[in-house]
């Protein structure tokens, strides 16, 4: 499952970089690439909304510490090794079951 979305975060990256570059407008050579103080002002306070809004916000996040997704092959502490991680890899480690337990508890 873990490598999977790992996959799937990679390959989201890579289209989105992709068209970013494909969509690259340039300005004509004549319109100042960076706005001045006064345009800012400007802009911000002509037209319907005056307050400034927030748009768009992604937040992705994994609650809880857990055991790692990889290692590197010189790591003293191996993903596949039970004995520092018993419960899998990229699974709750015992204190991110704490952690959960007590957001739970909230």
């Amino acid at each position: 499952m873990s490598t999977g979305l790992l996959l799937l975060c990679a390959l989201t990256v890579g289209v989105l970089g992709v068209v970013y570059n494909l969509t690259d407008e340039s300005l004509p050579a004549d319109q100042p690439s960076v706005a001045t103080a006064s345009e800012l002002v400007a802009a911000n306070l002509t037209g319907s909304r005056v307050v400034p809004t927030l748009r768009f916000v992604v937040a992705v996040s994994r609650h809880g510490n857990r055991g790692p997704s990889f290692t590197y092959p010189k790591s003293p502490y191996q993903h596949n090794d039970t004995k520092i991680w018993p419960y899998g890899v990229g699974e709750l480690t015992q204190i991110g079951r704490m952690q959960m337990y007590d957001l739970g508890k909230k």
